[in-house]
């Protein structure tokens, strides 16, 4: 009986901690927040709503209340002064740096997206290599393997300079774009792509076998092909100009979230 007595009275404190951990766990997420320190930026998507919080230097930072669509609204409608709201959109860039096609695969590019990423990325969001890989990594397949939001508009950016290259995803990939990267102050180059202009893959280039390979395989005489696009062109050839050697190099076209 006593051990009876013993084993419920251990359920009900283990019962008690069990609730008194769901509860803090419970609170904590309801206590949801983004904090942007001052002279940075957050990306923040929650409730449907995409924006852009940017909090000056000189001021201190702010915590920015999301848990419930009422208290991210009231934020929004409600905010300090000197806080900034910018729309969200993706931002298109060329590297400062060439490569030749063997750029490391898709995680290679993306990395050497990442480190050339301009101002107006978003600091808490990675960048990405805007190329086709192969016939499972697609431009056109980046609405799901990079879950992007079809209905943002696409913006050249150049250190501060923003200009528009279309309104949404359907209307980046039909052909033609609003500005080209040269309009954006990009100079006449030539940039890694693997892409045609409907964002899907080139196989016959192969993307320099996935982006791995600048030299020929083994024998062959020539090194793979690769496709590129060119800054010039708001056309079609803005994606999908030409198919160059592998072992040359080229600059290389990335995106990532911008304001």
């Amino acid at each position: 009986m006593k051990n009876n007595m013993k084993n419920k009275k251990r359920k009900i404190i283990i019962g008690i901690i069990i609730g008194a951990v769901l509860g803090l766990v419970g609170f904590l997420y309801a206590a949801q927040y983004y904090r942007v320190n001052a002279g940075e930026q957050a990306h923040v998507n929650e409730h449907d709503v995409c924006k852009v919080v940017v909090n000056p230097s000189g001021y201190s930072d702010i915590f920015v209340p999301t848990n419930t669509s009422g208290e991210w609204e009231k934020f929004r409608n409600n905010k300090p002064g000197h806080i900034e709201l910018w729309d969200c959109v993706y931002g298109l860039f060329l590297t400062g740096s060439t490569y030749n096609g063997n750029l490391g695969g898709r995680s290679g590019a993306d990395a050497k997206c990442n480190a050339a990423k301009p101002s107006r990325c978003v600091d808490n969001k990675p960048a990405w290599a805007f190329i086709s890989v192969n016939a499972d990594d697609e431009i056109r397949d980046m609405p799901s393997t990079k879950g992007l939001d079809t209905g943002r508009s696409w913006w050249w950016t150049k250190d501060n300079t923003m200009k528009k290259a279309a309104s949404n995803w359907g209307d980046l990939l039909d052909g033609s774009i609003e500005n080209s990267a040269k309009d954006a102050g990009y100079p006449d180059v030539y940039y890694w792509t693997g892409s045609f202009a409907d964002g899907s893959w080139d196989e016959w280039g192969d993307a320099c076998k996935g982006w791995t390979r600048s030299t020929p395989a083994p024998g062959m005489i020539y090194p793979p092909f690769g496709r590129l696009g060119r800054s010039f062109y708001k056309g079609s050839y803005w994606l999908t100009h030409s198919r160059e050697r592998c072992n040359n190099d080229f600059y290389l076209l990335c995106a990532c979230d911008a304001y």
